[in-house]
């Protein structure tokens, strides 16, 4: 704004210039010639999102009301964007597939070598069973 400042004081005419918003808030531009001609915009943060109201149409006419709608700036600073701990992520995930891996390793062992017996004995009741006809 200085730069267009400094280029009003000598003189050139400005027609139009634009201009990127860094913080959030509300500006307000007048015309000096005529100081009934009044320009606000409203600026928020890239992570607020704007009022209902301004979602259809993003250029209004100035009411109280609208004003009203729009986030404060106090309330915008506390807002605030957490960024994720990778490393707990990647320790959670690490936690999960060494437990994953135990336990399949858990069920191949049991399931070659059972719970401490042999796979080739016989409980003693089919032993016993083996003798008997059961043909009638």
């Amino acid at each position: 704004f200085a730069d267009l400042a400094s280029q009003v004081a000598k003189g050139y005419a400005v027609t139009a210039f634009s201009h990127t918003f860094d913080s959030p808030g509300v500006y307000t531009f007048q015309d000096h010639g005529d100081p009934s001609k009044q320009t606000v915009i409203g600026v928020v943060d890239p992570v607020v999102s704007c009022p209902r109201s301004f979602e259809k149409n993003p250029i209004q006419t100035l009411t109280a009301q609208a004003l009203k709608e729009f986030p404060d700036t106090k309330a915008q600073e506390d807002f605030a964007v957490i960024t994720p701990d990778y490393e707990f992520i990647f320790g959670i995930i690490g936690a999960l597939l060494g437990f994953l891996l135990l336990s399949i390793t858990c069920i191949y062992v049991r399931r070659t070598s059972g719970w401490g017996q042999s796979k080739g004995s016989r409980p003693a009741y089919r032993q016993l069973a083996s003798k008997e006809d059961f043909q009638a």
